[in-house]
């Protein structure tokens, strides 16, 4: 066992990262975390647990049921409320980015739209959002009445917040054996990669650039989809006409 994380949390995490990319991530930072003398400070035989962990990932993932039931898991995510939580996101920062430019300091957190490929980052960028939307509102209003909006992104949050948590749980007591056991050692996998970073990172806490290599850029690696800005991207001005 490499955490002692619950069965459900796992699953979790193994629904969201694609198989193989996850298990190059694992080849890579078992290579990288391998070579450190003397060895990172982890839990004994860390490392070579691992493995046999990536060698059950590998030998479950060419079950035909079980990757039909993975591409629909990482579909069924795209429901309408994470469509409108998206829209509201877009909608929030251009009303306030038009207010900064009608001379409203506007916190970055709202004129900045990270990237938001999961139900949960979703619903964390919105929190933050409605947050800070709601504690500078009075200048908000400067570009309209912001009331509505805020209310309309507060009412697709609860809705998302409430639907994911329904679809977690009804997914979760509904996986065939096989696949829920492949979901938690991804899960699992995944955690545990985690931990080899961490581990990275404090061995090399006075060296950014050797620290810099335990990161999961393997595993999050893929481009922007339409519409979405990457991580960091300002929404941008409306075309002149």
């Amino acid at each position: 066992m490499l955490t002692q994380l619950d069965d459900m949390t796992l699953v979790r995490y193994g629904t969201r990262y694609r198989t193989r990319y996850l298990l190059e991530q694992a080849r890579y930072t078992l290579k990288l975390a391998g070579g450190e003398k003397p060895p990172l400070d982890l839990p004994g035989d860390y490392l070579s647990r691992i493995e046999r962990v990536v060698a059950q990932v590998e030998a479950s993932r060419n079950d035909r049921e079980v990757a039909a039931l993975e591409s629909k898991l990482a579909t069924s995510r795209q429901d309408q409320f994470v469509a409108d939580g998206k829209v509201w996101r877009r909608t929030m920062a251009t009303r306030a980015q038009r207010a900064a430019r009608l001379g409203a300091t506007i916190p970055k957190e709202l004129l900045v739209i990270g990237r938001a490929d999961t139900v949960p980052k979703l619903l964390e960028s919105m929190s933050t959002m409605l947050r800070f939307a709601k504690e500078v509102a009075p200048v908000l209003s400067s570009a309209g009445d912001i009331k509505p909006l805020i209310e309309e992104g507060q009412h697709i949050y609860d809705a998302l917040a409430e639907a994911d948590a329904e679809q977690e749980n009804k997914r979760f007591n509904e996986l065939p054996v096989k696949a829920r056991e492949l979901f938690r050692s991804k899960g699992e996998l995944y955690i545990a990669l985690k931990v080899v970073n961490d581990a990275g990172k404090e061995r090399y806490m006075r060296d950014p650039q050797m620290a810099a290599r335990y990161n999961l850029s393997i595993l999050h690696r893929r481009g922007s989809r339409p519409g979405e800005p990457e991580d960091g991207a300002e929404v941008p001005p409306p075309e002149a006409s």
